[in-house]
């Protein structure tokens, strides 16, 4: 019954976020890199823009200043990924030569280790 329950309201989301033009098309995350500090997420919305559909944008921020660190995402419809990835790695933007390529996912953080733990060197 729950399962029932849950797969008619997934079906609904679906026809409603149909009805309104989204698709359910997968999207790639652009890394941009060797941006200028003062660069924004409208900056990189705007950049993009003309190349391809914007879905979402974000600027990569220090955790404890909130200042950004010179680089940004950009999500994208997968069909226009490469074309942005040509049309723009390399140009200048604000003075800077821009990187940008297709993002690879952060690698598992590794697992730390307890005070209370041994080493594993009997030595020690």
């Amino acid at each position: 019954m729950t399962e029932e329950i849950h797969g008619t309201l997934y079906n609904v989301a679906l026809a409603h976020l149909a009805q309104n033009g989204y698709t359910a098309s997968m999207s790639k995350k652009l890394y941009f890199g060797n941006l200028p500090f003062t660069t924004t997420a409208a900056d990189l919305t705007k950049l993009v823009k003309p190349f391809a559909e914007v879905i979402s944008a974000r600027i990569g921020l220090d955790k404890k200043t909130y200042k950004s660190r010179g680089f940004g995402f950009v999500e994208v419809p997968d069909e226009a990924a490469q074309s942005v990835i040509t049309a723009l790695n390399g140009t200048q933007f604000h003075g800077r030569s821009l990187t940008v390529n297709e993002s690879q996912p952060h690698p598992p953080p590794s697992p730390r280790r307890s005070r209370r733990e041994p080493l594993d060197d009997p030595d020690r």
